[in-house]
């Protein structure tokens, strides 16, 4: 049996306290199949949400040699569903680690200007500045140099 199939076989063998406790534990890089497990754990709303917490992290911080454009859609796509406001903060907190481009600044800039939870606003703020050289982030960030709550930030960001 393969690495991957161990980890599988061994994370679909535990309970729930065991599942956190595996993904808090997990140091692995990942495959392309390994993430699209680890993804359909983070999309299956009826699984514990501090696990798929856990497990959004890890789809983050352990990304392999792998195109993460599938990942990286299906997290955008959670993050505009009906989710919870603690795992819309990790998922953009994941979203962060991947590969970022033009029109994704967008999706953020759209969730700080939308009706969120201020901590989402606030971890999609974030992701922009991380991403500032982009030059949809920098424009993002001066679109932002007015706001009542990101404006002193993003003016800071810009050096202004």
């Amino acid at each position: 049996m393969n690495k991957k199939n161990e980890i599988i076989n061994s994370y679909n063998a535990l309970d729930t306290d065991g599942k956190i406790d595996f993904i808090r534990n997990f140091s692995n890089a990942l495959d392309l199949e390994l993430a699209g497990f680890f993804l359909n754990v983070v999309k299956d709303d009826s699984e514990d949400e501090l696990l798929r917490i856990e497990v959004a992290k890890i789809l983050g911080l352990y990304k392999g040699d792998y195109h993460d454009g599938f990942i990286k859609k299906e997290l955008l796509f959670l993050l505009g569903s009906d989710e919870d406001d603690e795992l819309k903060v990790y998922l953009i907190n994941a979203l962060s680690l991947m590969s970022i481009d033009e029109s994704d600044v967008d999706f953020f800039l759209n969730i700080i200007n939308g009706n969120y939870y201020i901590l989402v606003k606030e971890a999609a703020f974030s992701l922009i500045v991380e991403h500032k050289s982009l030059s949809s982030a920098h424009n993002a960030l001066q679109s932002l140099s007015q706001d009542k709550v990101f404006g002193a930030s993003a003016k800071r960001e810009l050096g202004l």
